[in-house]
């Protein structure tokens, strides 16, 4: 079974503010038949985990665990 909240492989360009990405994410959940809470719980878990990776590797933090 796919995850329907995978990134599809497109050259898609960073949202610009927050207004846009609510509003990509508000577009995302329609189009899919997702509930818009859900995916916009996955899109910020997902900036997270990212911004605790780029500090790991840069060495800002000594690691970190998501519980």
């Amino acid at each position: 079974m796919s995850d329907p909240l995978a990134p599809e492989p497109k050259n898609i360009k960073a949202p610009p503010n927050i207004n846009n990405l609510r509003s990509r994410i508000n577009q995302y959940a329609r189009e899919h038949g997702l509930g818009v809470d859900r995916v916009q719980q996955r899109v910020f878990t997902e900036i997270i985990i990212g911004l605790l990776d780029r500090a790991e590797k840069q060495r800002a933090i000594p690691g970190y665990l998501i519980l």
